[in-house]
């Protein structure tokens, strides 16, 4: 299985040269599965009626015609209905197992109470619940206060303190919902606009799948082994 993950192409009303390089890419190397994972639009930024005008959104459109594509929803994506209205014929989900990895956004790792006992079953079985928690409740507190640790682009084996906590953080979170026992091989998520393998000695590892738009990055899954690329 050949699956290529692209994430944060955060496409608004004007071209992204990454991310229509990286439907080249998709276009001549047809993958099995194709994954944006999350914040694919950026609806934080311009309406929907002006992205669908974009012609990067139209050609992804055109794209996931051709190749079986799903779109994770991410904190900047939160209107799934706005999704599916976009690409119709992609599917659109909260997270996603495939081939033995677990692929999700990351964002939720944000919300610190998703660390308690009480509620990782239920947001286990309800992730649309933890999502509009996290968008209605926490963002804006979390944007007021400005509780958001911030981008940390530090690559795998370094070992300050509060990197490898906010690595565990999301490491955990991830397990929570993806059932620890089902993910062999490792997380991949997005949202902090990094690339590359984080701290390697988690089991399974966790993965950042690169930002398509700053850094042209995305990750190609070959038969259950993982590399990174670039446009």
């Amino acid at each position: 299985m050949r699956i290529l993950e692209f994430s944060d192409s955060h496409l608004k009303g004007t071209r992204c040269p990454n991310t229509e390089a990286l439907i080249d890419v998709a276009t001549e190397e047809k993958p099995d599965l194709l994954i944006g994972n999350g914040d694919v639009i950026d609806l934080w930024v311009e309406k929907e009626e002006v992205i669908a005008q974009n012609p990067t959104v139209k050609r992804l459109e055109i794209l996931s015609r051709d190749i079986p594509t799903l779109l994770i929803i991410g904190n900047h994506d939160f209107d799934d209905d706005a999704l599916e209205r976009l690409f119709p014929r992609a599917r659109v989900a909260f997270n996603h197992r495939a081939d033995g990895f677990w692929f999700e956004h990351g964002h939720l790792r944000d919300v610190r109470w998703q660390n308690w006992p009480l509620f990782r079953p239920i947001f286990d079985a309800h992730p649309e619940w933890a999502h509009w928690i996290f968008w209605h409740f926490y963002q804006p507190w979390r944007e007021r206060f400005n509780l958001n640790p911030g981008n940390r682009k530090l690559k795998a084996g370094n070992t300050d303190f509060v990197y490898r906590q906010l690595c565990r953080s999301i490491w955990y979170r991830a397990l929570s919902f993806a059932d620890w026992k089902k993910v062999e091989k490792g997380i991949i998520i997005g949202h902090d606009h990094a690339f590359g393998s984080w701290v390697p000695e988690y089991k399974p590892q966790l993965w950042n799948g690169g930002s398509i738009l700053d850094d042209g990055t995305y990750l190609v899954v070959t038969d259950g082994v993982p590399e990174l690329k670039r446009v």
